[in-house]
């Protein structure tokens, strides 16, 4: 029989190791996992081998239901092996799951809807949770459906489901009538939230939430029951003041040690600082499954389209990448502005006593201030700028009470007392 445990270990093991390339983020979750193993005999957790073992063998006996893998049965990738031993395999001394919250941050393509599907389906068949409420929850009533959905015909395809766990597939709810389970897609209308009492809810593209309503009420709802979880998974966006990126954030700083949460899991791919976007090195640590669901091709031709358009590189950055963008779609095409206008060899000094044109915008509040000095030669212009953040936005940073402002400054800050120079 397969031992999904030990896969997702030996895969923490290669990650910490260097043998997978990854980021920062992942190789501290797998750290974070290796290291709570190594401590399982100073409690408060167990490590159940079966109860991780449990839900990848329930996954894959579920079948894929789109493209070139329809008809086939799932099998799961080594990391996902880790996600899903870890997320369920820690139990306190009672047995009740360890992690009632998760947050999973992977790019487009890595079947991320195939998985919250299988664990959606998991909880309200296998988990032993009467009266289990499911809910698959989003933005739109549409895009609450799309995990719904795929678990809906993983239902209808797989009638030995059926029969075994009496679960029937309807129009809008896929129920298991022993039990008195269900579940179903809610939209963002956080009305139509008040009153559940979910064992999984499933919140899919977290970033795209514009108002924290309906993470909040899940969250808030979560409480009656012993083992529930709140499963947050997104791509990347381009909302830094949204619900999103503070869960994101709140992730970095679990997984590098800076808060203790024991009951929060987090698992991101992304990029390092100093990777270069451009590689297909890159692509491939980003997208865990690159190769299976992520295509080389697709994902090379995306890329030269990024490089050649600014406007498509924001979008590639955030959904292929899994890289926070400031916005949705990029005024400049900075790549090109590095390889042709960028000159660090440029000194103000060296146009001491030359003609300047001075221009200011200033900043009363909250945004960035900037000084522009422009100097006109040879039929080049040369621009030296510098950028500053208004003292109150500093003060009001330093307040934890004002989280968005000091978010604002603490990405700025590397480039306050920096120079930017273009040359043209």
């Amino acid at each position: 029989m397969k031992d999904y445990c030990a896969i997702g270990i030996e895969y923490a093991e290669h990650v910490v190791s260097g043998e997978i390339d990854v980021c920062k983020l992942v190789k501290q979750a797998c750290q974070r996992q290796l290291g709570d193993l190594g401590r399982a005999a100073e409690g408060p957790w167990v490590f159940d081998v079966e109860r991780g073992n449990k839900i990848c063998r329930f996954i894959e006996k579920l079948p894929h239901i789109k493209g070139r893998w329809r008809s086939r049965y799932i099998e799961l990738e080594p990391w996902q092996c880790f996600l899903l031993t870890t997320l369920f395999g820690w139990v306190d001394a009672e047995g009740f799951r360890r992690f009632r919250k998760a947050y999973v941050e992977v790019p487009r393509k890595n079947s991320k809807s195939t998985l919250a599907a299988g664990i959606a389906l998991y909880m309200l068949c296998a988990d032993g949770e009467p009266g289990c409420e499911a809910y698959s929850a989003a933005v739109t009533r549409d895009q609450a459906r799309v995990v719904w959905e795929t678990a809906q015909q993983m239902v209808k395809v797989e009638r030995e489901m059926q029969s075994y766990f009496g679960v029937e597939a309807l129009a809008h709810s896929i129920t298991v009538a022993n039990t008195s389970s269900y579940f179903q897609p809610l939209s963002r209308d956080a009305d139509s939230l008040e009153g559940k009492n979910p064992h999984i809810a499933i919140v899919d593209e977290l970033h795209a939430h514009k108002t924290r309503e309906v993470f909040d009420v899940l969250n808030l709802a979560m409480g009656s029951r012993r083992q529930s979880l709140l499963f947050a998974i997104t791509t990347a966006g381009s909302d830094k003041m949204g619900v999103c990126y503070e869960q994101h954030e709140y992730v970095e700083q679990v997984l590098n040690g800076r808060h203790i949460d024991d009951r929060y899991f987090g698992l991101i791919y992304t990029l390092d600082p100093s990777d270069n976007w451009t590689s297909e090195a890159s692509a491939r640590k980003a997208n865990p499954n690159y190769g299976v669901s992520v295509m080389p091709d697709d994902m090379t031709t995306l890329c030269q389209q990024a490089q050649r358009s600014a406007e498509s590189q924001n979008a590639f950055m955030n959904k292929r990448l899994n890289l926070w963008t400031s916005v949705g779609t990029a005024y400049f095409n900075m790549l090109a502005w590095q390889n042709l206008c960028r000159n660090e060899e440029l000194k103000l000094e060296d146009f001491s006593g030359k003609r300047c044109i001075v221009a200011l915008d200033l900043a009363s509040k909250d945004d960035i201030a900037v000084s522009l000095k422009l100097f006109h030669e040879n039929n080049k212009r040369y621009v030296f700028t510098k950028y500053y953040l208004p003292s109150s936005a500093i003060e009001r940073g330093n307040n934890p009470n004002y989280g968005c402002v000091r978010r604002l400054g603490a990405e700025v800050s590397a480039q306050v007392c920096s120079d930017r120079r273009k040359r043209n």
